[in-house]
Formats: structure tokens, C-alpha cells, sequence
């Protein structure tokens, strides 16, 4: 993959997260809802970071003899899902509510990283062929 395409990636993803963030604060202030305590700050810079070394990572793999980036991408999958359930879901329980903030507040930035690091996957995948 060329240098061109990695800084459109590191760009783009970075952007998407600041517009969906901009629409989280937007909503939790339309909602007098508490930004800090539905823990939404610490959840994009946690997707923004695991995203980034993803793709670092397939980056750096891609160039290994019979690198099986597919395995790397699901470890890496499922990494962020057990951080998920053995961080961020005590988070949420500590006041004993876990309401539709918090779970958006979440899954929001997860569900964009998730897209950004499939579709960079998949060029990589295209480009190895």
C-alpha cells in the first residue's frame, strides 16, 4: 500500500472520529446528559489508539513472507473486545445503570474503527494479490 493512501487512512479516520464526537457532545448537551460520566471521551481515544496500532501492525505484516493478516485482524478484533468487557463494562455498571449513552458511547467509535480497519484490510489484501 502506498505512502499516499496510509496518509488519506490516517487522516480519514481520525476525521470520522472527530465528526462523530462533535455529534456525541452535540447530543449529550442537547440531553443534559454528563459527558464525563458515560466515559465517551475515554472510549473514542481507546478505539482512535487500538485503531491506529491495527493498522500499523497490518501494515507492518503485510511485508512477512505468508503473513496471515486475516488472524492478526481478528486477534486484534478480539483484543478489543475483551478490553471492552474488562474495562469498559465495570465503567459503565458503576452506578448500577448502563443507559443508551454510555453503550453509543461506545460502540459508535467502535463501529467506525471497525469499518476503517476492515477496509484497510481489505486493500491490503487487494495490493498482496
Amino acid at each position: 500500500m502506498n505512502a499516499k493512501r496510509n496518509k488519506l487512512f490516517f487522516i480519514g479516520v481520525p476525521l470520522a472520529l472527530a465528526i462523530a464526537f462533535s455529534i456525541h457532545v452535540y447530543l449529550h448537551s442537547a440531553y443534559d446528559y454528563a459527558l464525563l460520566g458515560s466515559f465517551i471521551v475515554a472510549s473514542y481515544l481507546f478505539n482512535f489508539g487500538f485503531v491506529i496500532v491495527e493498522i500499523w501492525l497490518l501494515n507492518t505484516r503485510r511485508m512477512k513472507e505468508g503473513a496471515n493478516l486475516g488472524n492478526v485482524y481478528l486477534g486484534m478484533s478480539m483484543l478489543k473486545f475483551l478490553v471492552f468487557f474488562a474495562v469498559f463494562i465495570p465503567l459503565f455498571k458503576m452506578d448500577g445503570v448502563q443507559d443508551r449513552f454510555e453503550y453509543f458511547g461506545f460502540f459508535i467509535p467502535y463501529a467506525i474503527c471497525l469499518v476503517a480497519g476492515t477496509v484497510f484490510l481489505i486493500q491490503v489484501l487487494k495490493k498482496s494479490e
